[in-house]
């Protein structure tokens, strides 16, 4: 502030070029730097998983007895919801991915002491109790996308939303996953709470026919990036009926594989990312590379953000960046040190915000729908008319 105000009085003198034009470069450079303080949870890294293709006859029994299990790394340790400074999960959550041409396989062992669960019928709020969750949006648009939870007793909690509740999604609670299978294994005795269990295992098979939502069945291809995440509700004390009763005793936990950075799981843009990978299970590791496009998307999400509090605070959009503090060049951070440009169309009730880089346009709207696709080209031949 001292530095700016001495250029501010050197201004007045006469022959202050010089200052004039170190004045606007260093309000450009300021301008350039995102104030990303405020939502810094929200833009942090999200974690990585290369799922291996398996060509063996995967039986859903709870049981990991398929050599290809054995072969492949599990993903990175879960942690708190919220991100990392929170504290780290008390109990153990172990889980690997694979898949073939027609499904997805999950293998999850979860340490428990205490084995407990009461829900049996199908599509009952099953996080009001101890649960293991899945999301997956096959596009990662942040639109139609599914979750699977499954409890101790093997109980299916299946849907399918729209668009997240946040952007007034709709879930369809109606929606079965037909052709969805798990099957749990548990190492202690199930609501015996005068003993110690160990754990309890849960595998599923979620085929890629019910992880659409047009005609088409969308196979992955290698490399193909799809946004994942995974939960574990794990209840201290009780379930959630418990927890109106004594809510001095109860506590509810949320251990994720990605951090969402607040205690929501819809928010998709923070879901991992898992790519699909041809090489069979144990026959070499693929490296998981980001790239710089993923990176930026990260920009859009900021102004997303910003949009939604500016709309709180004053009732509708931002008619323009500078009303929301958005430079209109931005540092990329990516390894060639080049800058990237951000647009934005704005009405008091919706918004699109737009950035380029290289040959890609990333978008996003109001409504948190992400799209991403190539420049137009241009023809530079001259058309001749006759």
């Amino acid at each position: 502030m001292q530095l700016e105000q001495n250029i501010k009085n050197g201004l007045r003198k006469k022959g202050s070029f010089f200052l004039l034009l170190t004045f606007f470069l260093l309000q450009v450079s300021f301008a350039q730097k995102p104030d990303f303080e405020k939502y810094a949870s929200l833009l942090t890294p999200v974690s990585t998983y290369t799922i291996y293709k398996t060509d063996s006859k995967m039986t859903i029994d709870g049981i990991a007895k398929e050599t290809d299990w054995s072969k492949i790394e599990r993903l990175s340790d879960f942690g708190d919801i919220r991100g990392n400074e929170w504290p780290e999960p008390f109990l153990q959550t172990d889980v690997k991915l694979l898949w073939d041409n027609e499904n997805i396989y999950v293998f999850a062992k979860l340490e428990e002491p205490n084995l407990q669960g009461k829900i049996t019928k199908r599509d009952e709020l099953l996080f009001n109790e101890n649960v293991f969750e899945i999301f997956i949006d096959p596009d990662g648009d942040t639109h139609n996308y599914f979750e699977y939870e499954v409890n101790v007793l093997n109980t299916l909690f299946d849907l399918f939303l729209t668009k997240s509740y946040r952007d007034g999604g709709m879930a369809l609670f109606t929606w079965n996953s037909p052709g969805f299978q798990s099957a749990v294994m548990a190492k202690g005795t199930v609501n015996t709470p005068t003993d110690k269990d160990k754990s309890w295992t849960v595998e599923m098979k979620i085929p890629f026919a019910d992880l659409r939502s047009a005609d088409a069945v969308k196979i992955p291809q290698d490399k193909e990036i799809w946004k994942v995440n995974l939960m574990r509700v794990e209840w201290e004390g009780g379930n959630a009926a418990d927890q109106k009763e004594y809510p001095d005793r109860v506590k509810t936990n949320y251990w994720t594989w990605s951090p969402q950075g607040l205690i929501s799981m819809h928010y998709p843009e923070r879901w991992g990312l898992m790519q699909f990978s041809e090489t069979k299970a144990g026959e070499g590791k693929v490296k998981f590379e980001v790239s710089a496009i993923e990176n930026l998307k990260k920009y859009l999400w900021w102004v997303f953000y910003k949009q939604k509090d500016y709309k709180k605070k004053v009732g509708k959009y931002a008619a323009s960046l500078e009303e929301i503090s958005v430079p209109e060049q931005i540092a990329t951070e990516v390894s060639d040190g080049s800058k990237t440009s951000i647009r934005m169309w704005a009405t008091p009730t919706q918004f699109t915000v737009e950035l380029n880089y290289g040959d890609e346009i990333l978008s996003l709207n109001e409504t948190a729908k992400l799209k991403q696709r190539k420049k137009p080209k241009i023809n530079s031949e001259k058309s001749i008319n006759h």
